[in-house]
């Protein structure tokens, strides 16, 4: 039986070392990432654009082209680019299993972090790491908040601010210190 669990390891560890990254996903996620960093982003053809490429990706998941860490993280970044509950899920499970595969790659936490919280929003939950901040009346928000879910070091290992530094982010911002700011979709509460 311990034979059988050390195979099992070893195989498991060779793949994970020599198989190669999917070349088609790896430039799905590219074309996702660069067509952020336009100068000037035309949002409705975005959204197309971001539909598209999630559809491309769940045919990738039926057909089983995901094997690598950077598979399920480039997967992972496209279901986050989502609008609704189903792509944030999908989005944290891929990059919750990106994270495990490297435990060592503190970005594929951080992504694993943010779709989670926004996963958690887009069921009516507040967020508990803090990634997810919107724009009101020309002030920056956090969105639906709870800060007793995770502690700073949860926040700090997941690569995420801790929450003096949300307070200055919010700070810097908008140019004042008003603790922080948090937007349910009823009102505004404000947190010191």
């Amino acid at each position: 039986m311990l034979r059988k669990i050390l195979f099992i390891m070893f195989i498991s560890i060779f793949y994970n070392i020599y198989a190669q990254d999917n070349a088609e996903l790896k430039r799905t996620y590219e074309e996702d990432q660069s067509s952020r960093k336009m100068e000037k982003i035309e949002w409705d053809k975005l959204v197309k654009q971001d539909s598209t490429r999630r559809v491309e990706v769940l045919e990738m998941i039926k057909q089983n082209k995901l094997s690598t860490q950077n598979d399920y993280f480039h997967a992972a970044m496209i279901f986050q680019h989502g609008k609704d509950s189903t792509s944030y899920k999908l989005a944290y499970e891929y990059s919750k299993k990106a994270s495990v595969m490297d435990t060592t790659n503190s970005l594929f936490r951080w992504l694993s972090a943010a779709s989670y919280d926004r996963y958690l929003i887009s069921i009516g939950k507040p967020q508990i790491y803090g990634t997810q901040f919107i724009v009101f009346d020309k002030k920056y928000y956090l969105n639906n908040f709870d800060t007793t879910k995770v502690t700073d070091s949860e926040r700090i290992y997941y690569g995420t601010r801790t929450l003096k530094e949300i307070k200055e982010y919010l700070k810097s911002q908008n140019g004042e210190d008003k603790g922080l700011l948090i937007f349910p979709k009823s009102k505004i509460i404000k947190v010191k």
